[in-house]
């Protein structure tokens, strides 16, 4: 009895709820028509989605199946809507329904980030240049290389800069780095072997196959060249015989009837390797400048002496003050005696080695007169040296000569001594004055007695005045004033000051253990000042 009231129950609540659910048939009835089609349910529309909507459901018995619902499009959807599906036709006699239309979704509207204020991770600088599609970047601001600038520019150290003629950089128009284009305008043209577009690019205004290049070596006649590579502003003058526009294009610097004609020392032009007009360089020795001419060195002046490129004049000797000039070609000193003076010239040495020395012909002479000199070398003297000298009074006995001059009637001692002299090296060479004193011409030093010599036979001789003078390659003149002398050590008795009115020699001396090579020419006394 229990179960059979708990199944009535239930049967009871399962009516109760059937007819709750019922449809309002007589509602229904006035608007059903059994062959009409059902309505496509809408599809949905899902925010940022990408799936379409689902069309309508399933018709009812006997009706056309119904349209699908139009795909939705997403909100800020990157896809379009797909089509609806269609609707599913009833076996019972329904055919199935259209698809819906694909509706396109509209895509959302990022904020570009060319314009966003920001340097993004393709950008080098805010909103420009890296590999974004942004504008280029301009002056100052950060680049990587020449592409992230704009046109006009350059990428340099990192930031877009506008070219220049001096940034070590080839860019703008140039046609070699810092040389070429618009910067040859202002003067910076390349040099041979850089870059060119035309030859006003080039410093050498020839520009051939796109490079710089020197037209000067290439066996044609090119550019402004008169004749085969000479000529014009670029290339060397042309010689002899060659083609002509101007004087310029010639060594000669002489251009007659379009021909270079050969220069001569009459041309009243510089040329050859004349130092002034037809004088000096290739003229000497037929024609050596002029005091105040122009001079590239000493041999070419008459005077045979160049000061800061001008010819300068030499010191005037009055023929009595010459002691040798050496042109007669032999030891003696002049004959007629000069100023009572007497001699000739010797080598003496120290007996440890032998040397070489006579009166010979200066190499290319110095000046127009001088053509003949003392030449001495050797080496290997090792005590106390070597060297030559001459007596001043020694026609037949040696003696002391007085070096003076007649002053107006009054005799004057001498000043000094004047020569030129070089040698094929730096040398040290010793000018010596044996006097009275210190000569046993003077008939001093060579005693024997205990009074003059404080001891018997203890006189010494052959410590004698002197000073000394540095010789270098070039001819010069060196001037030894008698008060600048110094005393060697050593004579007995000691010498008294030193006195020209007893000069016996005057000698040239070199060191010990000297490798030497050395000339003297125009020995004379000097006057005072």
């Amino acid at each position: 009895m229990s179960i059979s009231f708990r199944l009535l129950s239930t049967l009871a609540v399962l009516g109760s709820a059937f007819w709750a659910c019922a449809p309002d048939l007589d509602a229904l009835s006035s608007k059903y028509n059994p062959n009409a089609a059902g309505k496509g349910g809408s599809s949905g529309s899902g925010t940022g989605g990408s799936l379409p909507g689902t069309g309508g459901g399933k018709p009812e018995t006997g009706g056309t199946s119904a349209v699908g619902g139009t795909g939705g499009g997403g909100t800020g959807g990157t896809e379009a809507g797909a089509a609806g599906q269609a609707g599913q036709g009833d076996t019972s006699g329904g055919t199935g329904g259209t698809g819906g239309s694909s509706t396109s979704g509209t895509g959302g509207s990022a904020t570009s980030s060319c314009s966003n204020g920001s340097a993004d991770s393709n950008e080098t600088d805010v909103d420009c240049g890296g590999s974004s599609k942004c504008p280029r970047c301009d002056v100052r601001q950060h680049c990587g290389s020449n592409s992230d600038c704009l046109d006009t520019l350059f990428c340099k150290n990192g930031r877009c800069a506008q070219p220049s003629c001096s940034d070590n950089v080839q860019n703008g128009d140039e046609t070699g780095v810092d040389c070429g284009g618009s910067c040859a305008i202002d003067g910076f043209t390349c040099e041979d072997g850089l870059g060119c577009t035309v030859s006003r690019d080039c410093t050498g205004e020839f520009c051939a196959n796109q490079v710089c290049t020197d037209h000067c070596t290439s066996d044609k006649r090119e550019s402004d060249e008169t004749d085969v590579d000479c000529g014009g502003k670029r290339c060397s003058p042309c010689g002899d015989n060659k083609k002509c526009t101007v004087a310029g294009d010639c060594a000669s610097k002489i251009c007659t009837n379009k021909l270079c004609v050969p220069a001569t020392c009459s041309d009243d032009v510089i040329n050859q390797t004349e130092s002034d007009t037809d004088c000096g360089g290739a003229c000497t020795p037929l024609k050596y400048c002029a005091v105040d001419q122009t001079c590239n060195s000493a041999a070419d002046c008459a005077s045979y002496i160049c000061t800061s490129g001008k010819c300068a004049a030499d010191i005037t000797i009055p023929a009595g003050d010459v002691v040798d000039d050496f042109e007669d070609g032999n030891n003696a000193l002049p004959i007629p005696s000069l100023n009572g003076r007497a001699g000739g010239w010797y080598f003496f040495g120290d007996m440890t080695s032998t040397a070489a020395w006579s009166i010979t012909p200066i190499d290319g002479q110095r000046g127009p007169s001088s053509k003949m000199g003392q030449h001495t070398s050797g080496s290997g003297f090792t005590t106390w040296g070597c060297g030559i000298g001459c007596d001043l009074n020694n026609g037949t006995k040696k003696q002391p000569y007085s070096a003076t001059f007649d002053n107006g009637g009054t005799p004057t001692a001498y000043a000094g001594v004047t020569f030129w002299a070089r040698a094929s090296g730096a040398l040290s060479l010793g000018v010596i004055f044996p006097d009275g004193d210190t000569d046993a011409a003077g008939g001093i030093c060579n005693k024997t007695d205990a009074t003059t010599c404080g001891e018997v036979d203890k006189c010494v001789c052959d410590h004698h005045y002197l000073t000394g003078v540095s010789l270098g390659t070039e001819w010069k003149r060196y001037t030894v004033l008698f008060k600048d002398l110094g005393l060697e050590p050593g004579t007995v008795p000691t010498p008294g000051p030193f006195d020209p009115t007893r000069l016996v020699s005057i000698q040239f001396r070199v060191n010990p253990s000297t490798t030497f090579d050395f000339w003297v020419d125009d020995v004379a006394f000097v006057r005072p000042q």
